[in-house]
């Protein structure tokens, strides 16, 4: 099958239009008229991840972080990135990223954190297309997910869950004693800091996600937000075999491959406040 074609429902799928101004979404390396009877779906592009493509005949990668985000100036060998490059080149591989724009679609990274996590996810945190240009609320995306569990839930109920996940290694936390967790704010990924307000504004009180500052940590603290981070990439690797499934329905004519890797190595602390 040709590869443009299978990007091409790729971009209907999640379109690049929703990724955010800044993000490099969408093709970084390759040929697009070349056939390939495999895909490799990641979440970077990375020397294992090369590998695996190659020893599944994989001729594209699909992967959720880019792998080609500043500008590149040079393809220097004696670098780790220049061999990289260079040897993707030499493999005749192509690369394409779904990066932003697979955090705000419908099924995206928040929603598969959410669902593996056991809870059910709502309105996002942050409408796309905002209201005011002609988002559909009945049809709710954006980063991340609000979400309603059932009563009795707590903080330890959710560090449980999160130790389920693939790679979970070890936490981040801003409280020192266990709570209610009656309004979850999920978000796969860093979470940034433009959206703090945005989770007082909607009552929550508990945030699962992957990364976030300490700082914007302790200001949650003291707004009556306990914060639990369970690392970037176990944050983000739930959506990884869902993307996989969904175009393996979509498009059979092609092999797809799930490379898992890129887990967080971090030790369990807490910023107490």
């Amino acid at each position: 099958m040709k590869i443009w074609e299978i990007l091409e429902k790729a971009d209907a799928y999640c379109p690049p239009a929703w990724a955010e101004d800044w993000d490099n979404c969408g093709l970084q390396i390759g040929d697009v008229e070349r056939e390939t009877e495999g895909v490799l779906v990641c979440l970077d592009v990375d020397a294992y991840a090369v590998s695996d493509a190659i020893v599944n005949r994989c001729g594209l990668i699909v992967s959720h972080h880019p792998l080609l985000f500043d500008p590149v100036r040079a393809i220097d060998e004696a670098t780790p990135a220049g061999r990289l490059i260079a040897r993707i080149l030499r493999e005749r591989l192509t690369v394409f990223s779904m990066h932003t724009n697979l955090d705000r679609i419908r099924g995206g990274v928040s929603d598969q954190l959410a669902w593996r996590m056991g809870l059910e996810p709502g309105a996002p945190i942050a409408p796309y297309p905002p209201a005011e240009e002609g988002g559909d609320p009945a049809q709710p995306a954006g980063f991340g997910r609000i979400c309603i569990p059932g009563p009795g839930l707590r903080m330890l109920d959710l560090e449980s869950r999160a130790r389920g996940l693939p790679g979970a290694d070890g936490f981040f936390r801003n409280y020192r004693t266990d709570g209610p967790a009656t309004r979850i704010a999920v978000m796969g990924g860093s979470f940034p800091d433009e959206h703090l307000d945005d989770l007082v504004r909607l009552g929550c009180d508990a945030l699962v996600t992957g990364e976030i500052g300490y700082h914007d940590s302790q200001t949650l603290g003291w707004r009556g937000i306990r914060v639990l981070a369970i690392g970037h990439a176990v944050s983000e690797s739930p959506v990884l075999e869902p993307l996989a499934h969904f175009f393996s329905s979509t498009i059979p004519e092609v092999r797809w491959t799930v490379h898992q890797g890129g887990w967080d190595i971090c030790p369990e602390v807490r910023c107490d406040v």
